[in-house]
């Protein structure tokens, strides 16, 4: 990500940015972005755009094994972006930081989507970043599957052996759970796991979203809904 937390002494007065919620950004929102495009001899380059969808998540790969680590929460806007504009800010029309650029699609078919970290989601991070920490990420420890990318393959080809209803269209297959994680003892292998924090999942970043919101090992106790053996149930997660 392109956040840190920085501390420096200087002989003049900076004023800083306001932060402001982006909770409250709206499609069709003006925005502009500030940074410093292909080095510092553009440096304070802005550029003007607007919101394009206010709360998109970014799948990426923080170590390039090609494997997507996590799913950042993103602002997607169509403001000029290039490199050196990365951990710029995204402004709304007041001049408050609503967000971070951090990258963009760019491809021969594609123009002006840019990505900016949620400044929420900023903040949440700096609290842990002011005391030192990493901010933890929750790993349940399941392996899971959605249901209707099962019910997309033909049966015949099959790799497992799937247990799913004929009135099951939405949810997330559970093919295993790790021994010693927090999900063990709350989800069994064959739930299918339903709603979760009071959310319809049907895929797997539905899932991913809802975790976002809370942090590990807070003892924050999460419920969930799960069909097992054919009946639906109530099981509570505890982030322990």
């Amino acid at each position: 990500d392109d956040l840190a937390l920085i501390a420096f002494t200087h002989d003049k007065y900076i004023k800083p940015l306001k932060l402001g919620d982006s909770q409250t950004v709206k499609t069709g929102d003006f925005v502009i972005a500030i940074g410093n495009p292909e080095g510092f001899d553009y440096s304070n380059t802005a550029t003007l755009g607007i919101v394009s969808y206010p709360n998109r998540y970014v799948s990426v790969d923080n170590d390039d094994d090609n494997i997507d680590d996590w799913n950042l929460q993103c602002i997607q806007h169509d403001c000029a972006i290039n490199p050196g504009n990365s951990g710029g800010p995204l402004l709304n029309i007041y001049g408050e930081v609503i967000g971070v650029n951090t990258l963009k699609f760019a491809t021969t078919e594609i123009d002006n989507m840019g990505f900016s970290i949620a400044v929420d989601s900023v903040k949440h991070t700096v609290s842990f970043l002011e005391k030192g920490e990493v901010a933890p990420r929750i790993v349940l420890g399941i392996t899971i599957i959605a249901v209707r990318d099962v019910l997309g393959i033909d049966s015949s080809t099959w790799q497992y052996d799937y247990n799913i209803p004929k009135y099951i269209e939405h949810g997330l297959y559970i093919t295993s759970v790790t021994e010693g994680s927090i999900a063990e003892g709350v989800f069994e292998q064959d739930d299918i796991l339903l709603e979760f924090n009071s959310s319809i999942i049907r895929k797997a970043l539905d899932l991913k979203v809802e975790l976002n919101k809370f942090v590990a090992g807070s003892g924050d106790e999460i419920k969930a809904i799960v069909l097992r053996d054919g009946s639906q149930i109530e099981v509570v997660l505890k982030l322990k």
